[in-house]
């Protein structure tokens, strides 16, 4: 027998001194009074004993002591021999029960206890490997960044002719890497930014700043994406123009621009050529201030939109022209949250999409 499923020197003399207590005070009291009855508290000492088997061992030993209890009854039982069997008959009857209840019981239990086990195992496990995968991206993104600042840094001195002339066709090639060098920097940064987010390395700065002034910040930066692709960017600000003291956030000014940015970029990118987006600023209410951003693209199909904000998932356009990795949305989700802010989407296939962000408004008029 293995020695975790063996009983403890306690529990097995307590249960012995259970067993000769109850098996005296058998023949003591007088007949039909204890009758086997008492044996039950010997049974219900299996709900201590490391194995179930237990419990029909007790229950063996029960019934034979009841046996032996009646035969060796002082008392005699004549007159009422017909009732005193009965009545043992009926107690190893409820020892019997008690058993198979007490079984079935401890059966659940160590069932649940084992499901526990394995949940706080499998928890465990997943906690070491997402922290694993988490080092390691880390780690490889700064490494990788060395080389590639490297290359994108020569590359921009050959291309603005620091180490001597170029040709044309020299030039082209250098577009293509510095082009395909900048965006695999990108890609870098956002790994490395999830990474960061998954470790809990990410720091929020909350302070009061002008939602007009960080708007416009981000659409100079994204201008030029959309000129290429003869993409419009119309803003509405509506109140908030004119109203500076409505106009003011309480949000990390760096985590908000980066936000907003990623959505231009994904509304320029997903559009169609010659397409526009549309951003609409607006407090809803005294607390929260809205800013949606609208594009006139292709749409999120419906049975991808369930995943939009998993990190990896580029929801089936993973072949498509589109370069990308599926970062972006699972980080600003992320961000915005941290700051206590919301996000929201509609789309419709053919339709374009729209994503809303909402942070709580400052409390500068009060």
């Amino acid at each position: 027998m293995d020695t975790s499923q063996r009983p403890s020197l306690a529990i097995v003399l307590i249960s012995t001194l259970l067993a000769m207590t109850i098996f005296s005070l058998d023949l003591i009291l007088p007949t039909g009074v204890a009758n086997g009855t008492l044996y039950v508290a010997l049974v219900l000492m299996g709900w201590w004993y490391p194995s179930r088997r237990y419990i029909f061992i007790l229950a063996i030993i029960s019934t034979l002591l009841v046996i032996l209890g009646y035969n060796a009854d002082p008392h005699g039982h004549d007159d009422h021999l017909l009732v005193a069997m009965l009545n043992r008959f009926y107690a190893v009857l409820v020892i019997w029960a008690l058993a198979f209840i007490q079984n079935y019981a401890r059966k659940k239990s160590d069932q649940l206890r084992t499901s526990q086990h394995d949940v706080i195992q499998a928890k465990e496990h997943a906690e070491n490997a997402s922290k694993a995968k988490s080092d390691f991206l880390s780690s490889m993104s700064h490494e990788l960044r060395t080389p590639m600042n490297a290359i994108i840094g020569f590359g921009e001195m050959i291309k603005h002719k620091t180490v001597g002339p170029i040709n044309e066709q020299q030039n082209e090639y250098l577009d293509y890497i510095l082009q395909s060098g900048h965006h695999l920097l990108s890609l870098i940064n956002d790994v490395l930014e999830l990474s960061k987010i998954e470790n809990g390395a990410i720091d929020i700065n909350l302070e009061d700043i002008s939602l007009v002034d960080a708007i416009d910040e981000a659409v100079r930066q994204v201008q030029t994406k959309a000129e290429k692709r003869n993409i419009s960017i119309n803003i509405n600000m509506g109140e908030l123009k004119n109203n500076a003291l409505v106009g003011v956030i309480y949000v990390d000014p760096i985590r908000f621009r980066q936000i907003i940015i990623n959505l231009l970029s994904n509304a320029i990118k997903y559009n169609r050529e010659g397409g526009k987006v549309d951003i609409l600023c607006a407090c809803d209410n005294v607390d929260v201030i809205r800013i949606a951003i609208s594009d006139s693209g292709e749409g999120i199909p419906e049975k991808a939109q369930d995943n939009i904000f998993q990190p990896f998932n580029r929801l089936g356009r993973e072949a498509g022209p589109i370069e990308g990795t599926g970062i972006g949305l699972a980080i600003t989700k992320d961000l915005i949250e941290r700051m206590n802010g919301k996000i929201y989407f509609e789309s419709a296939p053919g339709m374009g999409t729209t994503f809303w962000v909402e942070f709580p408004r400052s409390d500068l008029e009060s």
